[in-house]
């Protein structure tokens, strides 16, 4: 996907965060957004990744895990 693609997606997602804002009252249009970003990662965890991609992921979060704690 170009970048011009990239940014045509963004604004959409804006717009749409922006709507929910007015429609529900709320400022969650974002952090819908993102949630929706989690449950696509973890339903690929859950269903498409193989063995090493999830030993793969789980270092990278154990890596993290030790950055946030020092």
């Amino acid at each position: 996907m170009n970048q011009k693609d990239e940014f045509k997606k963004y604004k959409k997602r804006i717009a749409n965060a922006k709507y929910y804002q007015k429609t529900v009252g709320t400022d969650q249009g974002l952090t819908n957004e993102r949630n929706k970003r989690k449950s696509k990662a973890k339903n690929f965890i859950l269903k498409e990744a193989n063995y090493d991609e999830l030993k793969m992921l789980e270092r990278a979060i154990r890596k993290r895990f030790s950055i946030l704690k020092s």
